[in-house]
């Protein structure tokens, strides 16, 4: 009996250390629900590697997908080079500027993300890729603590990751594994005898590192890393950290998946989603960043808090879309005055142009627009000019034009007018709601694009604005110097008016030179330097964002089409120029894209 009930004992004993080495290795010790009904922000903090952020876009993806229905905002505020410490090696960034402390900007993060859950991980920094040091140790310890004491303060709770492990085989920093295993241990001592809320992501990757080196050691192979340079994890990486926090959250499940999007599944396109969660993430990231004032130089300006939260709710809906399979419409608007209603005519068209009718079309009517068939009604691509016999750069448009999102349709509202200027007629007035000094077609404008939007919400569409295309500025090329001198300050504003109207900052703006040669005079060079200032990198005042010019002084004109009646019109383009405007504009809308 005593050999039975010893037997019991060390089987107990051995029990125990599973269950204990299951909570240590894989994370998830028994603990209350952290995602509470009230939960609405979480914020993210730490160096470069939260910077980056594929780890935070994988946690968002996965909770947006598990809680539809709520509204649970994950902010990454994490900076590169940071440190909780306060510490900075001799030389960092060549010598340009210290490491930023977390210390210098923890209170305003605070005090405006307002967060009801907080991850932060440090440590990767803090030893200052220096061997082991007690008193870099202590202010690593004496920073954290203040950090946990801070957030705690004011009602929030804070999980604690421990630091990356770092990979001495490609890092130059002799040592230093073993620092961030001190690092480490001391914050998971600290969940035992404080009962702080820590995930341990450094012994995971610790481990999977070493087996992945076993392997090549065993066949002779200096292969695998998960970080090039030591520091930094790749997508694996990433995502063993992803993993282990949502494994903390109680989503055991993601144990089994490889990756993000493994763990998506059952949506349509899980590699779509992931980038548009990472597209949103980008936005409010360097948004808050700059709200929040960081000191760190070299980083991008983020947008206007507001502006960015705007964008962010349009990527939530396209979101939304995908986790409820309904469909997308990818939406342009084109705009403008005769070039835009277009000169290029039907009867001239070449074999090789052709129609895109899987792209659907709204647009304004008559006294505007004269098609030939209904207004106001969405229809496969077709022309819309001044009588049916035209078309403008929505045909050429439509047939180089490609989906942002795979499987989205792609929706054109065209309202246009021959001969409108923009500083009275299309004058955008100074907000949403100043309606008294809009101007007619302006006005026109905004009933076009919402009929249609409406129109489109009501077929089981998710419209999401893209673009817009403008052809428009010969009107103030034979207007008084006056007027054409403020015409770059005038379709700035429009721009922003645009964007503010439609709520849609993120709209590309793609418009086309006017008064192309052989035209010339004082008012056409003023409007043409004027559109050059405004596109995106001209480096002037005028410079918008994500605005854009083609050049257009070789395509053809009205005056060389076959069979024409305008043989002196160089102000118009024809059928084939009509046709390559449209087309540039949409290679020029899919690369400003590209490049968001």
């Amino acid at each position: 009996m005593a050999f039975i009930q010893r037997g019991v004992t060390r089987l107990s004993t051995l029990m125990k250390w599973v269950v204990f080495l299951t909570c240590f290795y894989q994370n998830f010790p028994c603990q209350a629900q952290l995602l509470t009904a009230s939960t609405r922000r979480i914020l993210f903090l730490g160096n470069s590697i939260t910077w980056d952020g594929r780890y935070v876009t994988a946690i968002d993806a996965f909770l947006a997908t598990h809680y539809p229905d709520r509204q649970i905002e994950v902010i990454n505020a994490g900076l590169s080079s940071e440190t909780v410490s306060g510490l900075s090696e001799p030389g960092h960034a060549g010598g340009s500027f210290p490491r930023p402390a977390l210390q210098e900007r923890l209170q305003r993060v605070l005090d405006q993300v307002k967060p009801d859950l907080v991850f932060a991980c440090y440590g990767m920094n803090d030893g200052i890729y220096l061997p082991f040091d007690s008193s870099r140790f202590r202010l690593f310890k004496e920073g954290i603590s203040l950090m946990h004491d801070e957030v705690t303060r004011r009602g929030a709770t804070i999980v604690h990751l421990t630091p990356p492990d770092y990979d001495e085989e490609r890092g130059n920093s002799a040592g230093y594994t073993k620092v961030l295993d001190r690092y480490a241990d001391w914050l998971l001592g600290m969940r035992d005898r404080a009962g702080w809320k820590v995930v341990d992501i450094h012994y995971p990757m610790k481990e999977y590192l070493q087996a992945h080196r076993e392997l090549d050691r065993k066949y002779k192979l200096r292969g695998f890393a998960l970080s090039d340079d030591g520091v930094h994890p790749g997508a694996t990486g990433h995502w063993i950290i992803a993993r282990q926090v949502l494994q903390y959250l109680g989503f055991k499940e993601v144990s089994k998946s490889a990756s993000i999007t493994e763990s998506l599944l059952a949506l349509t396109d899980p590699q779509q989603f992931v980038q548009v969660v990472g597209e949103r993430q980008r936005v409010t990231r360097d948004a808050w960043l700059s709200t929040t004032k960081h000191k760190r130089p070299g980083l991008p300006e983020g947008l206007p808090l507001a502006e960015a939260q705007i964008m962010s709710a349009n990527l939530g809906r396209q979101l939304k879309a995908m986790l409820h399979d309904k469909k997308l419409a990818e939406v342009y608007l084109l705009a403008g005055q005769s070039n835009a209603t277009g000169q290029g005519y039907l009867a001239n068209m070449a074999d090789s142009m052709k129609i895109n009718r899987s792209v659907i079309l709204f647009h304004s009517g008559k006294p505007h627009l004269d098609s030939g068939l209904p207004p106001y009604t969405w229809q496969p691509m077709h022309q819309a000019s001044e009588s049916p016999d035209r078309f403008g750069p929505e045909l050429g448009f439509s047939s180089a034009i490609r989906p942002v999102v795979a499987g989205a349709t792609i929706a054109l509202i065209k309202h246009a007018h021959s001969g409108s200027n923009l500083y009275e007629e299309w004058n955008p007035g100074f907000s949403d709601s100043d309606t008294i000094q809009w101007g007619v077609h302006f006005a026109e404008l905004v009933h076009t694009v919402n009929a249609a939007m409406d129109s489109l919400r009501s077929r089981g569409y998710e419209p999401i604005i893209r673009g817009m295309l403008w052809q428009q500025g010969e009107a103030e090329a034979y207007s008084a110097d006056s007027i054409s001198v403020r015409y770059g300050i005038m379709l700035k504003h429009f721009i922003a008016r645009l964007r503010s109207q439609f709520q849609a900052p993120s709209m590309v703006f793609v418009y086309g030179y006017v008064c192309p040669p052989p035209l010339t005079g004082t008012g056409m060079r003023t409007i043409r330097q004027a559109q050059h200032d405004v596109d995106q990198g001209s480096g002037m005042g005028l410079s918008v964002r994500k605005a854009t010019v083609v050049p257009t002084d070789d395509l053809s004109h009205r005056a060389n089409d076959k069979g024409t009646r305008y043989p002196q019109d160089h102000l118009h383009f024809g059928t084939d120029g009509t046709w390559l405007l449209g087309q540039r504009m949409a290679y020029r809308m899919m690369d400003v894209l590209q490049e968001e």
